[in-house]
């Protein structure tokens, strides 16, 4: 089942129609006007129901941070078609130990237990899930096949 965000009418406990005036080819005019800090709040809050259910910042900034390590998790073993995700953890601490280094993957799959096209796919796909918000530190995967 898929669970969607919630919608700011439901949040409110309010009736909109604003589909249905899109559709019209209408401007739907907003019912109440958020800005400033209350408005970077509810982006940073958004509409899913278990972020709603945390009033502190920390506890909802804890289970954004789990819920997305779960969703990379997920994705990179299905990308990857990794069946032993335990090794995911050994993997991780080999990258470190490489940090800053050329990567041969060939030694680094040899380390962990896998070949080296499922190594190839996972790091691939984790440059492109972690790369985006780390560009503007320097963050750089070298690779060497």
């Amino acid at each position: 089942m898929t669970l969607l965000p919630l919608a700011q009418s439901e949040m409110r406990n309010a009736t909109s129609n604003f589909l249905d005036t899109a559709f019209c080819g209408q401007a739907a005019n907003p019912r109440e006007l958020i800005t400033g800090d209350a408005l970077i709040d509810q982006c940073l809050v958004g509409g899913n129901p278990e972020m709603l259910a945390r009033s502190d910042p920390r506890r909802r900034s804890g289970w954004a941070r789990d819920y997305i390590r779960a969703i990379v998790v997920r994705d990179v073993r299905d990308i990857a078609d990794v069946e032993r995700l335990v090794q995911m953890p050994q993997l991780m601490r080999a990258l470190v130990h490489h940090s800053g280094q050329l990567l041969n993957f060939s030694q680094l799959a040899g380390q962990v237990g896998l070949d080296d096209k499922p190594l190839a796919a996972i790091l691939a796909c984790s440059s492109s899930c972690f790369s985006s918000g780390a560009s503007n530190r320097g963050f750089a995967i070298l690779l060497n096949p």
